[in-house]
Order: structure tokens, then sequence, then C-alpha cells
């Protein structure tokens, strides 16, 4: 089963957060931990992976926090999967020709390699700035519901 780890799945949250407030200055540690529901001693470490893999930027002092490093349409859901977790791999079978030694004559193996394509293609087709975009339509559809369940 492929099954994103804690620091994955966070850091996915964290992307979007900084995402959302794309080029509204910086995010704490615990401005971001509170929203995306992520204990803020995990994130603070987090924050210093993404920082050294380049997704984010910290500034020091009263004004301090983070900012992302691109632009939200420059970073994949799959750049930063594959950041925390490195290469996706459906199978053993996938991990390079060869490794297993059934990969020639075995018809699952085909299976497994066509769904990891476009398993990785559609990873790969999501920006963080689609994905902040959809965020926001789903909060103002949220807050929409609760204004009409109020009246």
């Amino acid at each position: 089963m492929f099954r994103l780890s804690k620091a994955a799945e966070y850091a996915i949250r964290a992307i979007l957060y900084l995402s959302l407030k794309w080029g509204k200055g910086t995010s704490g540690v615990e401005e971001i931990a509170r929203a995306q529901d992520i204990p803020a001693p995990y994130l603070a470490k987090l924050v210093q992976s993404l920082t050294k893999k380049g997704f984010i930027k910290s500034f020091r002092g009263r004004e301090g926090g983070f900012v992302l490093l691109r632009a939200p349409k420059e970073i994949t859901l799959l750049e930063v999967i594959e950041a925390m977790e490195g290469p996706i791999h459906l199978n053993d079978c996938l991990i390079r020709s060869g490794y297993c030694p059934r990969d020639k004559e075995c018809p699952v193996h085909d299976v497994w390699r066509e769904a990891q394509e476009k398993f990785l293609k559609c990873l790969g087709g999501y920006t963080f700035e689609d994905l902040a975009r959809a965020a926001r339509r789903k909060m103002d559809a949220s807050r929409e519901g609760k204004v009409l369940s109020e009246a």
C-alpha cells in the first residue's frame, strides 16, 4: 500500500499554507501549525528540512518567519512528496530495470508501470497554485454553508 509519511503530509500542508499566503509576508511556525493542524515541535523540525531542500526561506527576528522560495505555480505536489519520501515506486519491480528477476516475463509488471506513470503524471500535474485556488474555493463554500445554516 502506498501511504505518505506524516513528514510528507505535513510538508504538503505547510507548503499549501505558505502558498495561500504567497506575497503577503512571512508566517511563523506557530501560525502554520495552528492553521494546518500540525504539531508545532514537529513542524519546527520539518521547516528546517524544507529550507534545506529549497522550498522555503526563513527570516529571523520579530517579523521573522517563513516564505516560499518559488512561486506556488512552480512547485508541484509530486516534487514535494518526492523531496520528503524519495522516488515513488508502486512496486519493487519498478525500482530499476533488472531489479526484479521476473520483470521481462511478468505481465503484472507492465500494469504496475502503467499505473505508476499515470500516478506520477497526476501528482506532477498539480501545482501548489492549483491547490491554493482549490483551497480558497472550499473555504468560501464552507463559509457560505455556515451562513446559510445560521439563517
